[in-house]
Formats: C-alpha cells, structure tokens, sequence
C-alpha cells in the first residue's frame, strides 16, 4: 500500500515539474487606477469575466490594469484564464485587452522563436445607468 502510494505522488510531482518546467511562468498582478478606491467589491465566478476587445459603451468604472507576465510559451488560453482570475478576485466585471509585449530569442529563427512576454488588460466594473433604472 504505502510504497504504491508514494511512488505515485512521486510520478505525479514529476510530471507536474515537468509540464512546468516546459510551459515557464505565468504572473499576475494589479495595479489599481488611481480614480479606483479600494473598495471592497464582491469577488465574482472568473467564467463570468467578460474579454472585451475595446472599451464598452455604457457607464463602467476602471478598477486598473492587470498586467500578466508570461516566460515561456503559454497558450492564449492559458493567459487569458490567468487574467480572469485576477480580475475576478478584484470583483471586475470585464477586461479590455491591451498592449502585448514580445520578446525575441536572438538564437533562433525570429517568427518561430517570437513569443509573447506580457499582456496588459484593463479590468473594468459596469455601473447601472442612471436613464435605464426607473426612478420610483
């Protein structure tokens, strides 16, 4: 029983150290705009997270920029989920993508060796429009 039990989670920490150290690093942090007080916002579902490609219409309040530094090679999914979570811990309702840094491997061929080192998204709250709620 336990000499299974252990090689198993050796096995699986091989393989979860591995993938890792194929994949590199995905950091996340927040940087809160300077309009945005640290207002306790409820956390909200990352499916919930809308991507957007540019600034909505309607009221919405930016909560700041979530910047995603990326080493190695990670799939656009990957990032993305990254993004969300963070957003989604912040309690964003939506985030806007921004700029893509690239960094090149100067011993390679360039296009096969280009990849993606940071992304930048603007996590953005929606406010209720004042015209569309009913005044009682």
């Amino acid at each position: 029983g336990n000499a299974m039990n252990f090689t198993m989670r050796v096995g699986v920490l091989a393989v979860a150290l591995s993938s890792l150290f194929i994949s590199g690093c995905v950091s996340t942090s927040f940087h809160a705009a300077k309009t945005f007080e640290a207002q306790d916002l409820p956390p909200v579902a990352p499916e919930a997270v809308r991507i957007l490609r540019s600034e909505p219409n309607g009221t919405f309040l930016t909560l700041g920029e979530i910047v995603v530094d990326i080493s190695g090679f990670w799939s656009g999914e990957a990032v993305i989920r990254k993004a969300r979570e963070k957003a989604a811990a912040i309690g964003a309702d939506a985030i806007i993508r921004g700029a893509v840094s690239w960094s090149f491997n100067p011993l390679g061929r360039v296009p096969t060796t280009s990849q993606v080192s940071c992304m930048r998204f603007t996590a953005i709250r929606f406010l209720p429009e004042a015209s569309s709620q009913g005044h009682l």
